[in-house]
């Protein structure tokens, strides 16, 4: 698989609108490295998937329950854990357009967030998978349902990115709702006079901090406490828009996934998010900084996909599943 046409769009669209501060060799330079790490991992990422599929083949045909459960973990484990190098690499690359090209004092935190369920609730929740220097298994206890948070409520009836620069006055205004938000302490909270106090690189705001759960346990810490948020959602509206994938595709999703979504719905699917964030008021560019989120986004949803073609759009792995159910009394 390549790297989707809309995504090569906002990639000419980049460069067009970066030229102004930097070489057309340096913008170009900087898209080749992204996308010429991800040629390799991904092509890696799915060879070895591949190897991994062919053993759980084997140990099904063979009817063996332990082989079949040591195969069918040691391709969820890899999947699972190959996804820990590509999010850490995304997030330097992104790091690298604030620092270099958007030339901006910090760098705000990134997150990728999927869909999942968790133990004991029936309802899908969005799981945090990677957090700025954090690691996978410290950050999949973090979860939160799609209807409490605005940003996820937003992008799901769009399709498209949702970007907020002013948390405080947007929340203060009914438009913005996140659980870890406090409503009566966000009615209560005034901006400071100082500007260099609603600036990550000032002095922290420390009542705006106390708007955030937590507080009174010396947690979060100043960086958690965001004022702008950017988050772009996994998804492949753009190209049901346009036309650009075959039904074909979509009936194979549609019977592969089997969860129920009609073909309509698929085409309005969204996986995951790439969520950035920044303690610092009216921090993001709305142009520039969605092109290279939605440049990222792509980018992963490549490896979501590959990783369903070893696993919910497989009939070994389902097989598989089917034979390491307990038998019910």
């Amino acid at each position: 698989m390549g790297i989707p046409q809309d995504t090569l769009i906002r990639l000419v669209r980049y460069m067009i609108g970066s030229l102004a501060t930097h070489s057309q060799r340096d913008i170009v330079l900087f898209i080749k490295n992204i996308v010429c790490w991800h040629q390799g991992k991904l092509i890696e990422y799915n060879a070895l998937g591949k190897a991994k599929q062919d053993k759980l083949r084997d140990a099904v045909a063979s009817g063996n329950i332990q082989a079949i459960k040591e195969a069918h973990q040691s391709l969820d484990d890899y999947l699972f854990k190959g996804l820990d190098e590509i999010f850490l690499y995304c997030f330097e690359q992104a790091s690298e357009y604030f620092q270099d090209y958007r030339k901006t004092a910090h760098t705000p935190r990134f997150c990728v967030k999927m869909f999942g369920r968790i133990p004991g609730k029936i309802e899908q929740h969005i799981i945090t998978m990677m957090h700025t220097s954090k690691t996978l298994d410290s950050c999949t206890s973090s979860s939160v349902e799609r209807d409490h948070n605005t940003a996820f409520i937003d992008t799901a009836n769009t399709g498209k990115t949702y970007l907020c620069n002013d948390i405080p006055s947007a929340a203060q205004n009914g438009e913005y709702v996140n659980p870890r938000l406090i409503p009566e302490r966000v009615n209560s909270y005034r901006k400071p006079w100082f500007p260099r106090v609603n600036s990550f690189r000032g002095k922290k705001d420390d009542a705006w901090r106390q708007c955030w759960k937590g507080y009174s346990e010396g947690s979060p810490v100043p960086e958690d406490c965001y004022k702008s948020t950017l988050v772009i959602p996994l998804t492949l509206v753009g190209h049901a828009v346009k036309r650009t994938i075959s039904d074909e595709f979509w009936i194979f999703f549609r019977d592969n996934l089997d969860d129920g979504k009609t073909i309509d719905e698929l085409r309005r699917t969204i996986v995951g998010y790439f969520c950035m964030d920044t303690p610092e008021l009216n921090f993001f560019n709305h142009q520039m900084d969605e092109d290279i989120g939605w440049l990222i986004a792509d980018i992963l949803s490549l490896y979501w996909f590959s990783g369903c073609c070893y696993t919910s759009f497989s009939n070994i792995y389902k097989n598989a599943e089917k034979l390491l159910k307990p038998n019910p009394e």
